[in-house]
Parts: structure tokens; C-alpha cells; sequence
């Protein structure tokens, strides 16, 4: 008897798909016939992504989870989840996707910031990824197959100033999802990062600044970033440019580890790896 086909050949778990990027992923993803889940930290977004999926005609192959990377009886449920539920197609060669999406951006100077500032923001960004990829790496050595795919961004290759949270948490995510790439390609594992410039999402309007700006010593600074986030809107990409790059590393006999979204993207990496550090400092010097 010739062996049952999986009906999905890819099972994709997405964090932060209530908004912006990962609810874009999420629709793009069950377009294209696979099963997704996707999981969000507040309630109130399962409604809307609900109504979103049912508009595009991919309801049936849609999951909405409730799921908060800092928490790890969440974590637990959602693997349960998915190995149970899923069981069989996973036993058909159906290749599970953690795409890690979840995040949040804090801006100020390192000054300015608080403690918890720093805390807060590396429990999501970085901890909360790497919490929920251990959770699924047994399972994903185990298949001899899958993919990781780690939501960075320009910030996580570049430094700027009043973005030091922020850098700190994507610095830290590349340098993990680097390592990991190598321990997990014997096993048949591709972890991938993803690094978008500025993207036409919520994402700024809901990032969290520290207060004072007035009254800062950094209030000139500041008033250039304003109008440097406001200028580079003309740039930005939009979502569904970073759900193409996902799509890439999934479909991708054998996927990069970094995928460049976007011009600013693009330049974050030629900035990395090509312009003198002197050259960089005397641009912020003299701004």
C-alpha cells in the first residue's frame, strides 16, 4: 500500500500575528496551502485576524492561539498543541515552521532608559524566541527537518543612537540564531534571520519612548530622530515584502541565514561590513 501524503506539507507557528508583519505572514502562508497557527499575545487581536482569514478565504487552514512568549505555560500549551493536533501530517513528512515574529521596539537614549526598559524589552525579543525555539528543537532534530526563522531587523547588524534597547535585543537574537544554524544543519534544521528596514506597520506608532524628551540632554537628538523616522517612511517596505522573504526561507531548497528586506535593509548590511567606522562616527558627530 503506498504510504498516506501529508495533506500539508508545512505546519507553520507564528508569534506576533496579531499586527503588522506576522498577521500578513499569516494570511500569505495559508494562501499558499499550508497550515498555520497563529498565536498573540492579546486577545482582542484573535477577532480581527478572524475576520481576516474568513475575508481571504483561508479560515480552514488557520489555527488563532492565544500565546505570550514571557511565559512559558504558554509555550507548553501552544508545542502540545501542535504535536497532538498535527500528529499525523508531522508523521508524513509534514515540515513544522517556528517562525519567530513577536517583538516590540523601545526608543531613548541609554541615559534616559530605565533598567526594566532593557528587561522588558530582551524578555520579548530575544528570551521569548529563544524560549520558544528550545521548546521545539528535540522535536525538529528528532524529524530530521524544519525550519526556524527568526524576525530581526536592519537594527539587529547596526547600531543607531536612542535605538540602544532595541539594538541590544536583535544583536543578541542574530548572534543566537547564528550559532544555532550551525549546531542544527547536521540534523536537517534551517534557521534563517530576516531583516527588514522600516516597514509600514503599526510598529512605530506602538513603540514605547522614554518620557522627558525636553528636558533631556538628548533633546536635540531627539528632534533629528523624529525627523529621521518621518523620512524614512518614503523608504519603507511594506509587510508583505518581509512575508515574500519568509516565504524564500521556506521554500528554499537550502535557505540562507540572512535574507536583507528593503533598502534601509540592504544598507544596514553594507553598512556592517563595508563602511569605516570612522566615516560612521562622523556622521553622528556632526548631525
Amino acid at each position: 500500500m503506498a504510504k498516506q501524503q501529508s495533506t500539508y506539507k508545512h505546519i507553520a507557528l507564528i508569534t506576533g500575528a496579531g499586527t503588522g508583519i506576522g498577521r500578513d505572514l499569516t494570511v500569505l502562508l495559508a494562501e499558499k496551502g499550508m497550515r498555520v497557527y497563529a498565536t498573540m499575545r492579546k486577545p482582542e487581536r484573535m477577532a480581527e485576524v478572524q475576520t481576516l482569514v474568513e475575508a481571504a478565504g483561508v479560515a480552514e487552514h488557520v489555527s488563532i492561539q492565544a500565546l505570550d512568549v514571557t511565559n512559558p505555560e504558554d509555550i507548553l500549551k501552544i508545542r502540545e498543541t501542535i504535536l497532538r493536533d498535527e500528529a499525523e501530517h508531522l508523521k508524513n513528512d509534514a515540515e513544522l515552521i517556528l517562525i519567530n515574529n513577536a517583538g516590540f521596539g523601545i526608543a531613548g537614549a541609554v541615559e534616559d532608559l530605565q533598567i526594566d526598559d532593557f528587561r522588558r524589552i530582551m524578555e520579548t525579543n530575544y528570551f521569548g524566541a529563544v524560549a520558544l525555539t528550545k521548546a521545539f528543537l528535540a522535536d525538529l532534530r528528532f524529524a530530521g527537518r524544519g525550519r526556524i526563522i527568526q524576525v530581526s531587523s536592519g537594527f539587529g547588524r547596526v547600531g543607531a543612537p536612542l535605538m540602544g534597547a532595541y539594538n541590544a535585543s536583535k544583536f543578541a537574537l542574530e548572534g543566537f540564531s547564528e550559532a544555532l544554524r550551525y549546531e542544527m544543519l547536521p540534523f536537517g534544521v534551517f534557521v534563517s534571520l530576516i531583516e527588514p528596514g522600516p516597514v509600514k506597520t503599526e510598529f512605530n506608532e506602538n513603540m514605547a519612548e522614554s518620557p522627558g524628551h525636553a528636558d533631556s540632554p538628548y533633546a536635540k537628538l531627539y528632534e533629528r530622530a523624529d525627523l529621521v523616522v518621518e523620512k524614512s517612511q518614503i523608504v519603507a517596505s511594506e509587510a508583505r515584502d518581509v512575508s515574500k522573504a519568509v516565504v524564500k526561507a521556506i521554500e528554499a531548497r537550502y535557505p540562507a541565514l540572512r535574507y536583507e528586506v528593503g533598502i534601509a535593509g540592504f544598507a544596514a548590511k553594507v553598512t556592517n561590513q563595508f563602511a569605516p567606522q570612522g566615516v560612521i562616527e562622523g556622521i553622528y558627530r556632526f548631525i
